[in-house]
């Protein structure tokens, strides 16, 4: 399964490293922990896509689009 977020921002997202007090920048190393895979498609006209992609229990990735 694959998930992406799209958005304007050209800032290129990155695993933080918190530290136990901290109360954000967990996000992407939460993802990176329970992910097969994940990463960030540029955009030259918008900004970007972060995506990321689990395994089905079959063990076969699947794609398709759910429209907000």
């Amino acid at each position: 399964m694959r998930v992406e977020v799209h958005d304007a921002g050209t800032g290129v997202p990155r695993v933080g490293e918190p530290s136990e007090d901290d109360t954000d920048g967990r996000g992407l190393l939460i993802v990176e922990s329970l992910a097969d895979g994940w990463g960030v498609t540029p955009h030259d006209s918008c900004g970007k896509t972060v995506w990321t992609e689990f395994k089905t229990i079959g063990g076969e990735m699947q794609s398709g689009v759910i429209p907000c």
